[in-house]
């Protein structure tokens, strides 16, 4: 066994056998509530005259070295004047008390993967598929919990994302940064924290969808988003065919959500399998 990882950590990244055939059924009951809260949260300070922001009221989700995470309302979507989301919120990184300057866009997030499979690390592979495997349970809600040490301004739980410490401190050790852009506009952030920001987006995109326009499917937000991000992750390591996710993109609105049998199939940690290329 490759010595970056231990049986606790195989045991931890892996589906439970009991939850692995139908993985959304516990994502779909944890779903509306934890949309019904965001959307109470309140809106910052706007001037209705110019219809423009004033500084946005933020919801701190997650804090990791020095850096938070958080939700600020109100997002862009709100000023639109079509297809207005008034309950849209902007994922937004805190360091030493100023906005930090990434605000990742799902094509940015896409290229930041591909940069980390161009690496010549021998740990990339491992990053990236241990990466893919956490989103994918991110996807369903798998590790997602009411958290009663932090309470939200309205003084309720925060539904927030609680990976397993040993799979998280495993990947830290061997990727504890994602360079997030490229050339000059790059950054480099701690990974969890940017996972933590993907997690937000993640949760925008269903207050967006069950919320705002009460999408009739709960793959719908979420889900569909984080799950194409998984099946980005296994094409840039060649796992995947790129003809299959763009296919898919272009019938189904740029999304291209990885099949679950696909994804045990290329990233086989999800139900406690080998994976030959990381071993």
């Amino acid at each position: 066994m490759n010595p970056k990882i231990s049986s606790d950590f195989l045991k931890a990244i892996a589906i439970p056998e009991t939850v692995q055939s139908s993985p959304g059924k516990i994502g779909n009951s944890k779903i509306g509530s934890a949309v019904e809260r965001a959307i109470a949260w309140r809106l910052g300070e706007i001037n209705h005259v110019s219809n423009t922001l004033i500084n946005r009221n933020l919801q701190l989700m997650y804090e990791s070295s020095g850096f938070q995470v958080a939700l600020g309302k109100p997002g862009k979507e709100y000023f639109l004047d079509k297809r207005q989301n008034v309950h849209d919120m902007k994922p937004t990184l805190v360091l030493d008390g100023s906005e930090y300057d990434y605000s990742p866009t799902f094509t940015q997030i896409f290229d930041d993967f591909q940069q980390i499979a161009n690496s010549t690390s021998e740990s990339a592979e491992f990053a990236l598929v241990t990466i893919a495997c956490l989103l994918f349970k991110a996807a369903y809600l798998l590790e997602h919990e009411y958290s009663n040490e932090s309470l939200d301004q309205n003084g309720v739980p925060l539904f927030k994302w609680t990976p397993s410490k040993v799979v998280l401190s495993t990947l830290l050790n061997e990727w504890p940064t994602i360079t997030a852009g490229r050339k000059v506009d790059s950054v480099e952030i701690p990974t969890d924290v940017y996972l933590y920001l993907l997690d937000c987006l993640a949760y925008n995109e269903d207050v967006k969808y069950q919320g705002a326009f009460k999408a009739k499917t709960k793959n719908t937000g979420r889900r569909n988003n984080l799950l194409t991000v998984v099946h980005v992750i296994a094409v840039v390591l060649g796992r995947a065919s790129i003809a299959e996710l763009i296919g898919k993109a272009t019938q189904q609105r740029g999304v291209s959500p990885i099949q679950n049998r696909k994804a045990y199939e290329v990233f086989p940690w999800l139900v406690g399998g080998v994976d030959p290329k990381v071993f």
